[in-house]
């Protein structure tokens, strides 16, 4: 069965590999929970110096959207942080179908959240 994976030649890569997922998982993560923690904050600011009172309903698209989103990509993260170690070619298919399509899914489901 061929896969579409490949090997790395050199064994530096199978300690690299899994520190630049992570690397590449994490910090995307991290910019997406400060700016949503960030927006809300700000939100709350400025709600309060106009005497007004914070919409919820946009308070939880925002952290519902934010939330929803980093477990979304968390299944691919931990693909890329594994992949090097994956010995079933089938295992390897399934789980990055698998991975992709949650990711995509994900994106679909922002523009409903959004456009509604």
């Amino acid at each position: 069965m061929y896969t579409c994976s490949y090997g790395f030649s050199a064994d530096a890569w199978k300690i690299w590999v899994p520190v630049l997922s992570t690397f590449l998982t994490v910090v995307p993560n991290i910019v997406v929970i400060v700016t949503t923690t960030w927006l809300i904050v700000l939100a709350v600011r400025v709600t309060n110096r106009g005497g007004d009172q914070v919409k919820w309903q946009g308070l939880m698209t925002v952290i519902a959207t934010a939330v929803v989103y980093c477990l979304a990509v968390l299944p691919g993260g931990m693909f890329h942080i594994l992949e090097p170690f994956i010995q079933d070619p089938m295992l390897y298919v399934q789980f990055f179908r698998a991975t992709h399509a949650i990711v995509t899914i994900n994106v679909m489901a922002n523009f409903f959240i959004y456009s509604l």
